[in-house]
């Protein structure tokens, strides 16, 4: 297989061109000049695809950089009908054809296929079988190879995506107790996180096809007059196809297509090919859903049981707080745990507790204005990642020490008295899970914060008890003299 190395300054455009090309050829990209050249001396390229403009080292002396080193090695600039003389300049110079930006896909293969000088012209890959697809499907799961649910799903969406010759397969379900429709899993589709933003069902395209459990067929979005995509700005044509994947009638989520490699509309027989291909498929995705529900309900008795048997110990709070930190260090693995808590009666906020760091009780200022504040008074768990500020150490004074983090408000019968967050996750970075796991523990930290109160106010009470007693002895004392 030919090996093709793509140099763009724009990464989204690298990345894409890679994505297509890397169906019939081996395919390497960078961003910068000085790189290219540097990977063109350590492997054989059969052929470069170089932007015209970029900066730094320019497309043009790339160009020349490559012919003089290995001069059979074909070059095809890429560049916008606004660089016509540049494109003339780089064809004096040896480059061997040019393409036009934005670039059309069936020309791309067409250029390539005539520069590597191939016996055939190499156009869109061949459309698969919708029963070669279902039967591969089945054989790779009777033979093991799809080890998780996420093997699973991603096999489902890579056989879709060949089917329908499609860049871009996106599956969002159903969460029934928000009413929302939740990211899940794509293709070609990067999602800001896996739970969030959510859509409503019944809003937006795919909300409307969850909503009727109607499939849709849109063929230009802006001459139809229908509303952008959550993620349109990521597409490259205004055509894409919805589909409801249902279950015994019920609707639990929705598989959405966009980019046909070919750049065309997606028709009525793309449509129909996408709805048969959900309800073989539907009973699958349902059963791989199960399976995520059980494994996270697993988790839960898990974290239930752990801080009831903690909560009823009897131990101190100082106690409880680190059992806590070690269920975090364990289910969500964190290195830096503290809980923020408003001073009763008084609205003031202090650090209650720092598990990672070394502890010292202090006040918060200024909460409503800095990332605590957000937090504490948010709706649902917040992540850094749906943040771009970060702690600062009037804040929280280890703020230098902490990466990444989830932090999740403690709520009391309704009422916002703190904070639970965690920072610096072991491996990798903070997911959706690990949010709600977060929110889950919370809970239960509101009702060992209760009970905390609780039995200071009856010490304190007991305290006062004692000293009134002592000042009647005293009185009775003067009274017998």
């Amino acid at each position: 297989m030919e090996r093709i190395l793509v140099v763009d300054d724009d990464i989204e455009v690298a990345k894409d061109i890679k994505e297509v090309l890397s169906q019939s050829y081996e395919v390497d990209f960078t961003v910068d000049g000085k790189e290219a050249l540097k990977m063109f001396s350590e492997r054989d390229y059969a052929l470069v695809l170089v932007d015209i403009i970029m900066p730094g080292m320019h497309g043009i002396d790339v160009l020349k950089e490559i012919k003089a080193k290995k001069k059979e090695t074909k070059v095809i600039m890429m560049a916008t009908p606004l660089e016509k003389i540049l494109v003339e300049k780089a064809l004096q110079m040896g480059a061997d054809d040019f393409i036009k930006k934005p670039i059309n896909v069936e020309e791309l293969f067409k250029k390539i296929s005539v520069s590597v000088e191939e016996k055939q012209v190499v156009s869109l890959p061949q459309k698969p079988d919708l029963f070669e697809v279902l039967s591969g499907l089945q054989k790779e799961f009777l033979e093991g190879k799809m080890k998780t649910e996420s093997d699973v799903l991603h096999s489902i969406l890579a056989s879709l995506s060949k089917l329908l010759m499609a860049e871009r397969v996106s599956v969002t379900i159903i969460d029934k107790e928000s009413g929302t429709l939740r990211p899940f899993q794509g293709i070609g589709v990067e999602f800001k996180d896996e739970g969030g933003p959510f859509l409503k069902v019944g809003e937006g395209i795919a909300g409307k096809v969850a909503l009727t459990g109607e499939p849709i067929l849109v063929k230009n979005l802006e001459k139809e007059g229908l509303p952008p995509s959550r993620y349109g700005y990521k597409y490259k044509t205004q055509s894409f196809i919805c589909a409801p994947i249902k279950v015994r009638g019920e609707v639990i989520g929705v598989i959405s297509v966009n980019d046909k490699l070919s750049r065309e509309s997606f028709t009525e027989d793309d449509l129909s090919l996408l709805l048969t291909f959900s309800s073989q498929v539907a009973s699958i995705i349902d059963s791989v859903l199960s399976r995520i529900e059980m494994e996270e309900l697993e988790l839960k008795k898990k974290i239930s049981e752990s801080m009831l048997s903690l909560l009823l110990s009897g131990l101190e709070p100082s106690f409880i707080y680190n059992g806590i930190f070690e269920l975090v260090k364990e289910f969500l693995e964190a290195e830096i745990m503290w809980i923020v808590v408003e001073e009763p009666g008084t609205g003031d906020f202090h650090l209650e507790y720092a598990g990672g760091v070394e502890f010292k009780k202090t006040p918060l200022k200024g909460i409503y204005k800095g990332l605590t504040g957000k937090v504490i008074y948010s709706k649902r768990p917040v992540k850094s990642s749906d943040l771009k500020e970060s702690f600062s150490e009037s804040e929280i004074y280890f703020a230098q020490k902490i990466r990444d983090w989830i932090g999740s408000p403690i709520l009391l019968r309704g009422r916002h008295i703190g904070g639970f967050f965690v920072a610096n996750k072991i491996s990798g970075a903070f997911a959706q899970k690990d949010a709600e796991n977060l929110s889950f523990l919370a809970k239960f930290s509101a009702l060992a914060l209760k009970e905390f109160w609780l039995h200071e106010n009856l010490v304190k009470a007991l305290d006062q008890i004692t000293e009134k007693e002592l000042e009647l002895e005293e009185i009775k004392k003067g009274s017998r003299v």
